[in-house]
Order: structure tokens, then sequence, then C-alpha cells
């Protein structure tokens, strides 16, 4: 009798996708847990229960978009903040 793997993966493709997927999940939460600290953003959590309810593909992108507003919002901060040391 063949014995019966329980785990889902039935072939060599399908194994190297999920594996593929899995470091790229990762990695972004990693980067990301990293990145949100250095740049104050809250709610760092929320990515992190996103990407495993909704889908990698989303979240990734959402959280480079509010990772971009935040730079835009720091470097606006930042300008007004010279602006009014030089007058």
């Amino acid at each position: 009798m063949a014995s019966r793997s329980y785990l889902a993966i039935p072939n060599n493709a399908s194994t190297s996708i999920s594996n593929d997927l899995l470091v790229v999940v990762f990695t972004f939460l990693f980067w990301s847990f990293f990145e949100s600290r250095k740049l104050g953003m809250k709610h760092w959590w929320a990515y992190l229960v996103f990407t495993f309810v909704i889908a990698a593909a989303c979240t990734i992108p959402l959280f480079l978009l509010m990772r971009e507003r935040k730079l835009l919002a720091i470097e606006a901060l930042d300008k007004s903040a010279t602006d009014e040391l030089t007058t």
C-alpha cells in the first residue's frame, strides 16, 4: 500500500510556488515591521492580519501606499519646519 502524504503538496511545481510565496510573505512581514517602526506608522498588526485574511497581493501594495503617504507627510513636515526657521 502506498503511503499517503497528509500535506497539501500534490507535486513539485506547487511545492515550489508555495515555498516562493512563503519566502515573499515572511520577508515582507519582517521588512514591513521594521520599516513601520522606523517611520512611526501605526497599526502594523493590521498588515499582518490582512496578509493572511485577504491576500499578500493586496496587502503589499497597500503597505507601500501607506508608507509613501507617511514619507510625504514627513517630508512636508520637514519642509514646513525649515521654512519656519528661515522666515
